[in-house]
């Protein structure tokens, strides 16, 4: 049973994406042909030893994605903090790439072009590094103001010019063992992949997809899966899991804005006066089995809350049934609630104490006690299934009847309130 939900979203999912797949290959292939989207000259090693810079590679890369993420999320809070509307904000950026295309023209559009140019023009170090700059800018104004631009194609150049700058830096350095360029850039492209999104299988199937190269897959799958584990050091937001984590949030927030605090009270809490005695809170809470109980004075003004935990090591104290009262032990702090306030700070003050159920008061005014709301029901709401409905019901002078949740455990009774 452990297994059968991980195995069972794996094969919901599985077939969905694979005709998704097939449908889209056979697309492309249809107006694009079977060729490799990034064509590349032939590839061959020529010395087995090319195996070490490779994986050196693979290392730097994956302390360098870091980097980059951090760049993005950098200029995204840069930008947030223009208190401007979104229209303006992506003005900006456009304006920041526009400025940058003046001078290099290459870094408008998603870098497919660029990154096909980047394999069959045989660009110098400085050239590579000025466009590599030059993208890295642009790209931050774009993913920062909000504009749709996307960063995977140029998270896929990135990777390709860094392996590019590496390969001609080892063919400088290590002249004999005649390292192709091309191939560093390939592998780098995975490799800053995995190392980026977190996902070094899917890097290692896209970059060869892309290139149908079979000469690099050994020295790609090394490289991805060492660049995976550099960046997993110290990264745990990965590039898109951090997108969906923002969708994910927003969408709850969305949630939260639409459930009232109103529609989860529940009427007619357990309550106990200021001067209750320490026997009568004693069997109150042998009673109804709550975690804690709710102090009021006479005009039902919510003064405070006792918590089990507090008192249940001085249960067994005869002694104390007439000696202490209410008020001598009840928190006067403890959070409480008002429907005028919304359920994200209701969660937030839930946060703050260790109870199941806040007090829900009519204002902070006259702090007057009209219920209660019980973090499951707020979760369980939250989760589209409607809670019991809170029954109003009429109190006696003498006799309270009151029905508590299932999480609190408890179960219907009635309690004679005097003492």
């Amino acid at each position: 049973q452990t297994c059968a939900l991980p195995i069972s979203v794996v094969v919901e999912s599985l077939g969905p994406l694979i005709l998704a797949s097939v449908v889209a290959t056979f697309t492309t292939r249809a107006i694009h042909g079977a060729s490799p989207l990034y064509r590349s000259p032939d590839l061959e090693f020529h010395s087995r030893w090319e195996a070490i810079p490779i994986c050196v590679m693979g290392l730097l890369l994956g302390f360098l994605a870091p980097v980059f993420l951090q760049l993005l999320r950098r200029s995204e809070k840069l930008f947030s903090k223009l208190h401007s509307p979104a229209p303006v904000k992506m003005a900006i950026g456009g304006a920041m790439v526009g400025g940058i295309a003046i001078f290099w023209p290459q870094v408008c559009g998603n870098g497919q072009d660029l990154l096909s140019s980047l394999f069959h023009q045989n660009w110098d170090f400085d050239t590579i590094l000025i466009l590599l700059i030059a993208k890295l800018a642009a790209t931050s104004a774009t993913f920062g103001s909000g504009a749709v631009g996307g960063v995977f194609t140029p998270t896929l150049f990135i990777g390709s010019a860094l392996g590019f700058l590496y390969g001609q830096t080892v063919l400088l350095l290590f002249p004999g063992l005649q390292p192709d360029p091309n191939i560093y850039g390939l592998v780098g492209m995975g490799a800053f992949l995995s190392a980026a999104s977190g996902a070094p299988i899917m890097a290692i199937l896209m970059v060869f997809e892309l290139t149908l190269s079979y000469t690099i897959v050994p020295y790609l799958m090394v490289a991805c899966v060492l660049g995976y584990y550099c960046s997993s050091i110290f990264e745990r937001r990965f590039m898109y899991g951090e997108s969906l984590e923002r969708k994910g949030a927003a969408f709850f927030n969305s949630q939260l804005a639409e459930v009232s605090v109103t529609d989860l009270i529940r009427t007619d809490p357990i309550t106990l006066p200021e001067q209750a005695s320490f026997a009568e809170v004693a069997r109150t809470f042998l009673q109804f089995q709550f975690q804690h109980l709710y102090v009021v004075d006479s005009s039902r003004r919510f003064l405070g809350a006792i918590s089990l935990h507090d008192v249940k090591a001085f249960l067994d104290r005869p002694e104390l049934e007439t000696v202490v009262i209410a008020s001598d032990i009840m928190d006067e702090n403890f959070p409480r609630i008002s429907p005028l306030q919304g359920t994200a700070e209701a969660l937030r003050k839930f946060s703050e104490t260790n109870s199941e159920r806040l007090p829900v008061i009519d204002n902070f005014n006259s702090q007057r006690l009209i219920g209660s709301i019980s973090k499951t029901d707020l979760i369980l709401h939250l989760a589209g299934e409607q809670s019991r409905p809170a029954v109003a019901r009429a109190v006696e002078p003498d006799v309270v009847e009151q029905t508590t949740d299932s999480t609190d455990g408890a179960v219907a009774a009635k309690s004679d309130t005097t003492k």
